[in-house]
């Protein structure tokens, strides 16, 4: 047969449409087919492998889907001892995953006690299971800080809020020059030229802290040149005062400077001298500290003998008996304040034979406190301090406010609700004479300069004697009870407590109040009665 040509293998009557071949036909279905086959064979050899990898690492993790409540419950008893399970999305299970209630309850208290028992046998002891904390009840109304139980969990508002504004450091070359005891002062801003005096007398660490009331951001006092001024101009003033002290001929000054902000003038008459004294207190860091007041000068011989190691020795060694030393108050009688200035700087500088001469010739007295009998200073045996150079016991009285030195681990803190010039030397004196003896220094005494009193001083003081008597008075109580405590800031914990809507109990106690509680409810007694 001929062959065909190249033309006649593509066309057929002049029609360019190409002839099949049945054989090629054939031979494509049956790859198809073959390969089609193939695929779905694979699909599903690979689904059943899969179902059965399910079915056997998952055999019982359906009947724990929707039940976390009961995993919780474990985890708690279990004592920390968690089992984390992963449940498959999907809502599909083998056929066997799906058991009642009953079973899931019974499984899961199996799985905890085998938990706890495996505990058990490690020595351990599953924690108790701790119930929900309780919802406060009511609305919370305002939260209020209290001390400590220590202090009676009373409201800090008994104690003044001071706020420290700066403070003044000796360069450390004076420590060499200088005597290992502080003298203790708290004074106002007014009487910064004692505070002077101060330094000029002692050779010693003085520990001072400086007293600014305020209302809004401007100074309240008595004296008009200090009267309406601002912060600004009081860190003036004192850092002046400061830079000018001789350090070759003056004490080793730590001072601080405090503010205060008062709700009239008539607060501003009333310092917080207790809170202030407990400052300067913090400030003496040495073992031997001297208490007394910015007016009252100690004679320079005290100075001299704390300067000598073995007078010093055996000074300290008499404190650690037991003791605090009394040194004798005198006051100068001078017809005017200029000449009362010169003699008591004469007075503290001659020492003891001069104010003992004095105190005979009626150039000085012994302290008139007002009291019928002297019981501030009648404790103090000046007969035998005049006739002896020995030390002589005191034996103390109630209402007794020594010019002391002692051992600085023995001081007690004073009560910082006391305010203004009484009450609070007398009852830190009563807990002192709890714990320690009294005796009159052998030949050391202190002079008081004569110093105005602001009669709004003495009008505040006055209005507020009734409610001194009675805070004092509880301060006796508590003395005779065993059970007085300062309330100072150094000595009290802060405890914040919320009072809420329906809290009925009360946060402070009715034993233990002060000079503000006080004044509010007389003052409310009165209103009611008018």
């Amino acid at each position: 047969m001929r062959r065909p040509s190249s033309s006649e293998d593509f066309t057929n009557n002049g029609s360019s449409r190409p002839i099949a071949n049945p054989r090629q036909n054939s031979c494509t279905t049956k790859r198809v087919a073959t390969a089609a086959i193939v695929v779905v064979v694979f699909l599903a050899a690979a689904n059943m492998y899969i179902m059965s990898r399910q079915q056997s690492l998952l055999p019982d993790m359906q009947q724990f889907r929707g039940h976390a409540a009961e995993a919780g419950s474990f985890d708690e008893a279990a004592g920390g001892t968690r089992v984390h399970l992963q449940v498959a999305k999907g809502t599909r299970g083998h056929s066997e995953g799906k058991q009642s209630g009953v079973k899931q309850n019974r499984r899961v208290a199996e799985l905890a006690a085998s938990a706890a028992t495996k505990l058990r046998k490690q020595g351990e002891e599953p924690p108790p299971v701790q119930p929900p904390p309780s919802p406060p009840k009511g609305a919370l109304l305002r939260t209020e800080v209290l001390l400590g139980p220590e202090c009676g969990n009373m409201s800090a508002d008994v104690l003044p809020q001071l706020k420290l504004e700066q403070s003044w450091k000796p360069g450390r070359f004076m420590r060499d020059i200088t005597h290992p005891a502080s003298l203790v002062l708290q004074l106002p801003i007014e009487r910064l030229d004692l505070l002077h005096l101060q330094c000029r007398a002692w050779t010693g660490r003085l520990a001072a802290v400086v007293y600014v009331p305020l209302m809004g951001k401007r100074v309240v006092s008595w004296n008009e040149r200090v009267d309406g001024s601002s912060m600004r101009d009081i860190f003036k003033v004192l850092s002046q005062f400061y830079d000018d002290l001789d350090p070759m001929s003056s004490c080793e000054l730590e001072m601080q400077l405090v503010s205060e902000q008062v709700a009239s003038p008539f607060w501003a008459a009333l310092p917080p001298t207790n809170a202030l004294r407990n400052m300067a207190l913090e400030l003496a860091n040495t073992e031997v500290v001297l208490l007394a007041d910015v007016d009252v000068l100690p004679s320079l011989d005290l100075s001299a003998e704390l300067l000598r190691p073995k007078k010093r020795s055996q000074m300290i060694h008499r404190l650690q008996e037991g003791y605090a030393l009394v040194l004798p108050l005198l006051d100068v009688v001078p017809p005017s304040a200029e000449e009362g200035l010169e003699a008591a700087k004469h007075l503290v500088t001659d020492g003891k034979w001069a104010a003992v001469r004095a105190l005979r010739e009626g150039q000085a007295t012994i302290p008139d406190d007002g009291s019928p009998n002297q019981r501030s200073v009648r404790a103090t045996n000046y007969t035998a301090w005049m006739e002896s150079d020995a030390e002589t016991d005191i034996d103390f009285e109630e209402g007794y406010e020594p010019v002391v030195l002692m051992l600085r681990k023995d001081v007690p803190w004073f009560d910082e609700r006391f305010r203004g010039s009484d009450g609070g030397r007398v009852a830190q004196a009563a807990d002192m004479a709890r714990h320690l003896s009294f005796a009159v220094h052998r030949f050391a005494f202190a002079v008081r300069v004569p110093s105005p009193v602001p009669e709004q001083a003495l009008s505040a003081a006055e209005a507020i004697y009734d409610q001194v008597l009675e805070l004092y008075h509880d301060v006796q109580v508590s003395m005779a009870k065993q059970q007085y405590t300062p309330i100072a800031q150094p000595a009290c914990s802060v405890v914040r407590k919320d009072v809420y809507m329906d809290d009925s109990m009360s946060s402070g106690t009715d034993d233990a109040k002060g000079l503000l509680q006080l004044l509010a409810e007389n003052s409310g007694a009165e209103q009611s009665q008018s």
